[in-house]
C-alpha cells in the first residue's frame, strides 16, 4: 500500500501523477533564460539539476540562484538534484564533496525536495536525510543503473532499503534489454506495493523500450521540455496530452 507524501499543495502517491520538469542551466545567465521558458508550462514540480551548472562547487552561487528560482516558480515545489557521472549525471566528485554541497543547500532551507543517491555511504546518507527532514525538506532516494535491469530481488531490496532509510519518495531508473524486462520492473514494483506499506515509488525503465512505462507512473512523471536529459524521457506536451485520457 502506498503512503502518500504531501509537498506544499500537492500529494504524491494519491490522485493523478505529478509532472516534474528539469531546469538545466550551465551559467547564471542561463538560469533566467530557462526560467522564462518554463514559467508558462503546465507542470507540478521543478527539478534543478545542479550538476549541469558550472558553479555547482560554489555554495554561494547555488544558494543565490536557488532563491531566484524559488521566487520565480511561486507555489510549485522545487527539487534539487546533484547527479554524479556514475549514475548518468554530469558531476565528477567524491561522496564527501557530494554531501557537502547538498548539506549547504539543505541548511539554507529554501528547497522543498532533495534527491539523494542511495548508493552513497549509508552513515553519511542517514545524517543528511535527518537534516533535510528537520528542515521540512522531503527526501527522494534514487538509484540509477544505465547498463542493465537488476534482478527482482535486487529491486525489492532497493525499495526496502529506501523505506528503511525513511525516504519520502523512492525512485529507481533501470535499463531494460527487452520488453520482458520492462514488464519485470512493472510486476516487481506492483508486488512490492501490494505486499508492503511503502512511500510513493517512481519506477522508470530507461531508453526507448521504457518510454511508455514513464507515462504509466502513478506518482511522478519526469518529462523533458525540449531535448531529453535521460534516455527515453517524454516531452511535457506529450505527457499532458496522455494524462487527459488517463
Amino acid at each position: 500500500m502506498i503512503k502518500q507524501t504531501i509537498i506544499k499543495n500537492i500529494s504524491i502517491g494519491d490522485g493523478s501523477p505529478k509532472v516534474c520538469i528539469p531546469l538545466t542551466p550551465t551559467s547564471d545567465e542561463d538560469v533566467i533564460k530557462e526560467l522564462n521558458t518554463v514559467i508558462n508550462l503546465e507542470y507540478d514540480i521543478l527539478e534543478w539539476r545542479i550538476d549541469y551548472y558550472y558553479f555547482y562547487l560554489s555554495s554561494d552561487h547555488l544558494k543565490y540562484n536557488t532563491r531566484i528560482i524559488k521566487n520565480a516558480i511561486g507555489d510549485h515545489p522545487l527539487m534539487v538534484t546533484l547527479r554524479t557521472k556514475g549514475e548518468g549525471g554530469k558531476a565528477a566528485l567524491g561522496y564527501a564533496e557530494y554531501f557537502n554541497i547538498l548539506e549547504a543547500i539543505i541548511e539554507d532551507g529554501v528547497i522543498d525536495i532533495i534527491d539523494l543517491q542511495v548508493k552513497m555511504p549509508e552513515a553519511f546518507l542517514s545524517k543528511v536525510i535527518r537534516k533535510a527532514q528537520q528542515k521540512d525538506i522531503k527526501v527522494l532516494l534514487s538509484y540509477h543503473n544505465l547498463k542493465e535491469m537488476p534482478t527482482n530481488d535486487k529491486i525489492i531490496d532497493l525499495y526496502q532499503k529506501m523505506n528503511n532509510l525513511n525516504a519520502d519518495i523512492c525512485k529507481v531508473a533501470l535499463m531494460p534489454q527487452d520488453s520482458e524486462e520492462v514488464e519485470q520492473l512493472r510486476n516487481t514494483t506492483s508486488q512490492f506495493i501490494n505486499e508492503n506499506d511503502t512511500k510513493p515509488i517512481v519506477a522508470i525503465a530507461l531508453g526507448e523500450l521504457g518510454s511508455q512505462s514513464r507515462l504509466e507512473s502513478d506518482s511522478i512523471i519526469y518529462a523533458c521540455i525540449d531535448n531529453p536529459i535521460a534516455p527515453g524521457q517524454v516531452n511535457i506536451k506529450e505527457v499532458r496530452e496522455y494524462l487527459k485520457y488517463k
